[in-house]
């Protein structure tokens, strides 16, 4: 049975960036289903996530096929669709060294967790998404993945992000008959436990939008960049200085 709440469903909302969104997003009246991997890195999500609020905590990993077809009986039983899909869930293993230090798992283990776990939920999730009212998904991807910007570091991140914003490309194109807009988002460079605290932006300043100068909030994004069309845009944050303005001139965002 549909009920009529809204919904959106993301994915690595243990912490980070990912956790913020969850929070934004039920203050906004959004049922958020609130996805984490291991209980032992959830405390601060179930902290935030009190029993029968707006925030569902759902243990996922959104790399195992098993795991999605829970995920998707909970989401169907409680609210019968979903409105946004939020694929946040990464990693960034640190390999800081030139290629020729890199080994094949290197690469596979960034591939798997940043383009097959999108790739899996959003198809898991397609049939619930073609229920929901708002029809959007979402994929958290990085200037890193930019070609043309890449300094050479990190490259088993970079290459899985460029891969992610083809994917998302692809996503779009495939679900514009069903009036699925699919986005990629750019959130800056945050103070997670991935991005370290030399970043410049708090996570309240990347999903809000109220860095010093102003940038683009994510949820904003969510809502002025969506397109019938399943456009693939950046949600560019103003504190990211000449590199942004090089990828949104490179972009046309």
């Amino acid at each position: 049975m549909r009920s009529e709440e809204r919904t959106v469903f993301i994915s690595g909302a243990n912490r980070g960036i990912g956790l913020g969104m969850a929070l934004l997003m039920a203050g906004k009246g959004y049922t958020v289903f609130a996805g984490y991997r291991e209980e032992a890195r959830a405390e601060r999500l179930f902290q935030k996530a009190p029993e029968d609020g707006p925030v569902v905590p759902v243990k996922v990993d959104v790399t195992r096929q098993t795991d999605l077809r829970g995920l998707v009986d909970t989401i169907a039983s409680r609210a019968g669709h979903l409105d946004i899909l939020i694929n946040s869930a990464g990693i960034n293993p640190g390999k800081a060294g030139g290629i020729d230090s890199l080994s094949l798992k290197d690469f596979t283990e960034s591939f798997v967790v940043n383009v097959g776990g999108p790739f899996l939920a959003t198809r898991y999730l397609l049939p619930l998404l073609k229920e929901g009212r708002e029809k959007k998904v979402v994929n958290i991807t990085s200037v890193m993945g930019s070609i043309q910007l890449s300094t050479g570091d990190m490259v088993p991140y970079r290459v899985s992000k460029a891969a992610l914003n083809m994917l998302t490309k692809n996503l779009a194109i495939a679900y514009q008959p069903y009036g699925i807009t699919v986005v990629g988002l750019h959130p800056g460079w945050v103070r997670t436990d991935m991005g370290g605290p030399e970043a410049p932006l708090s996570v309240e300043e990347s999903v809000n939008g109220s860095g010093d100068p102003p940038g683009r909030a994510l949820v904003q994004s969510l809502r002025l960049r969506t397109r019938p069309m399943g456009w693939v845009s950046i949600g560019l944050r103003g504190d990211d200085g000449p590199q942004a303005e090089r990828l949104r001139d490179h972009l046309g965002t």
